[in-house]
This record gives C-alpha cells, structure tokens and sequence, in this order.
C-alpha cells in the first residue's frame, strides 16, 4: 500500500472518530444529567430514612423507612441502569482510539521502512563511489547531507513510532479495566436488584404480621430472634457457592467479634463480593473457592495484559502460602479470570494472595491456626473482619463501613469512581436488610 493511500485511509477514520466522539459526547452528557437528576433524588431519601431512623422505634416509622428505602432503590437502580449505558459509550470510544492508533502506527511504520530503506542505500555506497560519481565537489556534499537527512528524519518518525506505541499499550490496559469494571457494574446492578427484591418482601411481611397494630410490631421487637430461612434469601449467593446461611452466620459472628466490627455488615460484605464475583462466572453453582488455576487464571493473566510485576507478586506469594501449608499448588483451587481482567483470589473471602499474606499472622493469633488458611471459612471470614476493621469499620457507622467496602473493591477507601460508590451502597443497603433478622 502507497504512503497516499494509506494517509488518505487514516484521515477519513479521523473524520469518523471525531463524529463518533462528537455524538457519544452528546449522548453522555444528556446520561449524566439523567444520572445527577435521580442522585438528587435519591439523596432526599436517603436524609428521610437517617432521621426516621434517629426516631422512636414504632410501627409506622419501620415502615416508612422500608417505604422510603424501596423508593430509594428503585432510582438507584435507574441510576445504575443510565451509568452502564454511559460506561458503554465511554469504552465504544476506547475501542475507536485504540484502532485510530493503530492505524497511525502502521502508517508510521511505513514511513519508516522508507526511510531506512532508502538510507541503506545509500550508507551501502562507498563515499569513494559518491565522489566519482559526482560531477562537482558540492554535488558530493550535497549526498552527504542527504545521507544526514534521512538520518535524522528516521530517529525522529522512530521517537514518533515509540511514543505511540506506549500510548496504544496504555489504551489497551485501560480499555482491559473499564471492560472489567463494565462486567461488574451489571453483576452489581443484578444484587441491587436483589436487594430491592428483599426490602419489598421485608415492607409486606411486616404489615402482614403486626397487621397495622403498634402493640403488636412492639411484641416482635421484644421477641426478635434470628431467623435463619429469611436469612437464607438474603445470602443468596453465599447459600449457592456452598455456604449455608448457619456456617455464614456462626463463622461472621466468630469473625466480627474478634476484630470489633457489626456481623450484618461483615456478611453483606462477603455476600455482595461473592454476588460480584457469581455473576462473572468467576465462582460457580456449589464452589466459593472457585475452579481456576493459579498459572492460568492469574499468573499468566497479568503477564498478558502487561502486569508482570504485579503477576511475580502474586505467584510468590501463592507459592509460600500453599507450601507452608503443605497444600499441592497445582490442586489449590483459585477465582477463575472473568471475560475481562483476570482471577486468583483465595477462598471465600476472596483475597489475593499478596493481601493474604499481610493478614495471615494476626488471624493465626486470633484463630490459633498456624499457618492460616485462606481456604478455611473461619480463617477466611476472620481475615476480611479484620481487613474491614483497619479500615474504620470497627467505628461501627455508616460512612466509616462505606469507605472499609470501597478499599475491599478497589484497594482505596477514598476510591471515587462509580463502581466504588454502588458497591459500596449495595453493601450498606443489605447490611441493614440483614440487620433485621440477625
């Protein structure tokens, strides 16, 4: 292909990448107004449902915080609903860049070829022969300077091409994240969904049992006792990957003691992540230690997408944890990497096998088990309470356990991105669904 044809082949997927990122520009801004319009509203409730909550403990205030909830939920899976919509857009023009790139390249790399096809030439002739063949003496300086020419025009399209490649090896990593995150943004909407589902069947149950009477909401204040088969619905996915909601609740209650936190928040936590990670298909129907290999799914996984550091890091510490406890690494099994990202995450609190390391003293201390282990329920579940805790959940209040769930999703308790934010709602949501049967 001629270097005109190819320049004419980018411009005009210029021109289409400007008019596809003009319209998605449009398009986004119209969302995210959406979007600001229903946060609005959703923060009205919210203020409504804190001061019922600071309220006398009667009938018609439970019910109006469960009424005021299910409202609530319903605008934020809307909210949700739009932000998918505007993430989509957003990786449609990761993808149209990344090509846009790619095009550029190749017609650098062309150009280049040229020129060092073309200097070769020359830096393959005798100066000896380019001064006999040269009628005057400026003509021989004048191939000298050529020689020179092409030289310098090939270091800088080379420094062009290397600039860009960088660039394109950015786009690509971070076209990898948002398409994960965009995997996780619908499996979250789905526990919102479920959430939802939970807080309409909690609002009916109770007018059918106090059937609207003040005297009888306060006889079952009085004689609240947990009830494991609502339970069982709320932690859903727990129940699916192979714990059962007694194992959940005894080994929760165990774990929160120990490192000072609310046992409804610790499970919500590890049913949302387990949710997250279900409806990857990271975890399957009967398994939450999940069916990936340690190589495959994550090793390997890093490397490809540009993380090899991070993947030595990981595989060592893998490596040190199943050979202290004589475990087979190869039969361990690990979360499988999802269509986007990759897996490795230990047991049923999901850690990676870095973070695991960090914990694993103190929850020997706690538990007496020496080594720990992260695929023990109670190692596992005592180590996520005491992850949470050093991150302000043992404060017990609302805001402080938000932050301790976005650092569980992201590694950052100030984490800002939407992600962050509806996992961290969907956690404080189910924390107080589970919160009225335990």
């Amino acid at each position: 292909m001629n270097k005109i044809k190819i320049i004419k082949i980018f411009i005009l997927i210029l021109f289409l990448l400007v008019i596809t990122k003009t319209l998605n520009a449009q398009n986004k801004e119209e969302l995210r107004d959406q979007v600001k319009n229903l946060e609005k509203q959703v923060t009205i409730y919210e203020e409504v449902i804190e001061n019922t909550k600071d309220q006398a403990k009667t009938l018609n205030n439970e019910l109006k915080i469960l009424k005021q909830g299910v409202k609530k939920k319903e605008l934020e899976i809307k909210r949700t609903t739009l932000k998918i919509k505007e993430f989509n857009l957003e990786i449609k023009e990761k993808e149209a860049s990344i090509k846009g790139s790619s095009i550029k390249i190749e017609e650098i790399k062309n150009i280049l070829i040229s020129y060092l096809r073309d200097l070769y030439k020359l830096r393959g002739t005798d100066l000896t022969m380019i001064v006999l063949n040269s009628a005057q003496i400026s003509d021989f300086f004048d191939e000298v300077k050529g020689l020179e020419n092409i030289n310098s025009k090939a270091a800088n399209v080379l420094g062009k091409y290397k600039i860009l490649k960088i660039k394109l090896e950015d786009e690509k990593g971070n076209l990898e994240d948002d398409r994960s995150d965009s995997l996780d943004l619908n499996s979250l909407l789905e526990i919102e969904r479920k959430n939802l589902k939970e807080e309409n069947r909690q609002k009916d149950s109770l007018l059918k049992l106090t059937q609207g009477q003040e005297k009888k909401f306060q006889v079952i204040l009085k004689n609240k006792k947990k009830d494991l088969v609502t339970l069982k619905s709320e932690l859903f996915y727990l129940e699916a990957t192979g714990i059962s909601a007694a194992d959940a609740l005894r080994y929760a209650e165990l774990a929160a003691e120990r490192a000072g936190i609310r046992t409804a928040y610790l499970l919500a936590i590890l049913e949302v992540e387990t949710g997250r990670q279900f409806k990857d298909r990271v975890l399957s129907v009967g398994t939450n230690l999940g069916k990936g290999h340690w190589k495959t799914d994550m090793y390997d996984c890093f490397v490809r997408v540009g993380k090899r550091e991070y993947a030595e890091k990981q595989k060592a510490a893998f490596l040190d944890i199943t050979s202290r406890l004589n475990y087979d690494p190869d039969k361990m099994p690990v979360s499988r990497a999802p269509k986007y990202g990759c897996g490795g995450a230990i047991g049923p609190a999901q850690f990676l096998p870095s973070t695991w390391r960090l914990l694993e003293s103190r929850v020997s201390s706690l538990t007496g088990k020496n080594p720990a282990d992260p695929w023990n329920i109670e190692n596992s579940f005592t180590g996520a309470a005491l992850f949470l805790a050093d991150r302000g959940a043992n404060k017990k209040i609302v805001e402080a356990e938000r932050s301790a769930a976005k650092a569980y999703l992201s590694g950052s308790s100030s984490c800002q991105k939407y992600i962050c934010n509806l996992y961290s709602n969907n956690v404080v949501s189910l924390t107080a669904i589970i919160d009225r049967n335990i």
